[in-house]
């Protein structure tokens, strides 16, 4: 509510300072010269920053809707699949009954990999084959490596708690999901702010006191040469304001949907250590049954979907068959610190993996997500200084030619 306030509030004055402006023309009764600028300039500039507004709370809240849907929808799946199991039902004829209750693509989706189902795949295949995919890559990993080792009812159920609360867990996120809206409505309204007042006051502005021969101070003639740069490289700052928007979009996208689920590898794959929890959750089953590494391995990169992420582990089943330590092959592709490879190295020689690779793979994303959170708090201050400075260096720059006007009048 403290975020929504305040874009309601400028809503309300934007509002109003249009009906203001339109009736004074009406009445033909405002003022010249420079005030009758500054009125046109409040009027075009709220015209420009409720779109920017608007456009920026429909998006993030289609987002919301999106992503929340999805997350939901695959908690869900994975509680059927594991009753199904449990019980010994047919999956196919559940997930067909299930696929009823859906519109659109996500009943299409679950049809397919009822489809699938009947033509003989295992699960864990049919979820593979989907073009479209119905889980996040880590657990269509652990699925395959459950199957493989006879554990499928224990891993469908570790992975439907663990989806339902990080479903619950997804509230904690709320701040940043708030401020990413903070951030998308200031840096629109600077952006599209200085574009205006750059390309169509700061000239007439000029204008006005050079009838009046009257010198302008040193910090005017920086802003109307900032103003020369703008007009003459308008294309610039709509690149800049669309990068902004881009990135902002990105992070919301990968924060919403979460890491597992986001497929956006130009950025993700400079964070190698986010996929790390997954790997290790579908390891523990297998490691559980004894089954080879390399074959695990190459069970967890037959599913990903993500270029950079098979490529690693590709490197990890290389490395791995040619009898280097597994944990010391994962730290090689980044996928692990050295303390970590340390304290899976001993709980491998005292046959607690099973244990200890949830825990870290726990340890891991808390890390992150503390890490992130505690940015977006250190961010708030920064952000307001810097929107503090550029107001300020605004206003001083206008306001210092009218005292010296009125200094040299008088």
């Amino acid at each position: 509510m403290e975020t929504f306030l305040p874009l309601l509030i400028f809503s309300l004055v934007t509002t109003l300072v249009i009906m203001v402006a339109w009736w004074l023309k009406s009445r033909r009764t405002a003022p010249e010269g420079l005030v009758t600028w500054i009125i046109r300039a409040c009027l075009v500039a709220a015209c420009l920053l409720m779109p920017v507004i608007g456009v920026a709370l429909i998006l993030v809240y289609w987002l919301v809707l999106v992503f929340n849907g999805r997350r939901s929808r695959q908690a869900r799946l994975l509680w059927l699949m594991t009753i199904a199991t449990e019980n010994r039902l047919p999956l196919a004829d559940e997930l067909r009954a299930d696929a009823e209750t859906y519109n659109g693509p996500a009943r299409e989706r679950t049809l397919a990999l009822a489809d699938r189902l009947e033509a003989g795949m295992s699960l864990g295949e049919a979820l593979q084959d989907m073009r479209t995919p119905l889980l996040a890559p880590a657990t269509v990993a652990a699925i395959r490596v459950g199957e493989e080792t006879g554990t499928l009812q224990q891993v469908l159920r570790r992975e439907a708690i663990r989806n339902t609360a990080a479903l619950n867990e997804s509230e904690a996120y709320m701040p940043l999901r708030l401020l990413m809206i903070y951030y998308t409505v200031v840096i629109g309204t600077i952006l599209s702010l200085t574009v205006f007042l750059m390309i169509f006051i700061v000239p007439k502005f000029r204008a006005i006191f050079d009838d009046f021969g009257v010198e302008l101070p040193h910090l005017t003639r920086l802003l109307i040469d900032f103003s020369d740069t703008v007009s003459n490289f308008w294309y610039l700052a709509a690149l800049a304001m669309l990068a902004a928007g881009v990135a902002l979009v990105t992070g919301f996208v990968i924060v919403q949907s979460g890491w597992e689920n986001a497929r956006i590898s130009s950025v993700m794959k400079w964070f190698p250590r986010r996929d790390t929890p997954g790997i290790l959750r579908a390891l523990r089953a297998g490691i559980a049954a004894n089954v080879p590494l390399p074959q695990l391995f190459g069970t967890i990169r037959s599913v990903q979907l993500r270029p950079e992420v098979y490529r690693r582990l590709d490197h990890v089943v290389t490395d791995v068959e040619y009898g280097t330590d597994p944990w010391t092959a994962m730290k090689k592709q980044q996928l692990l610190h050295d303390r970590e490879r340390l304290a899976l190295s001993a709980a491998s020689e005292g046959n607690r993996l099973g244990f200890v690779l949830p825990a870290l793979a726990d340890r891991i994303e808390e890390t992150y997500r503390r890490r992130l959170l505690t940015l977006v708090e250190l961010s708030k201050p920064v952000v307001v200084f810097i929107v503090g400075t550029f107001v300020a260096f605004y206003a001083v720059a206008f306001f210092l030619p009218l005292v010296k006007l009125l200094n040299d009048l008088s």
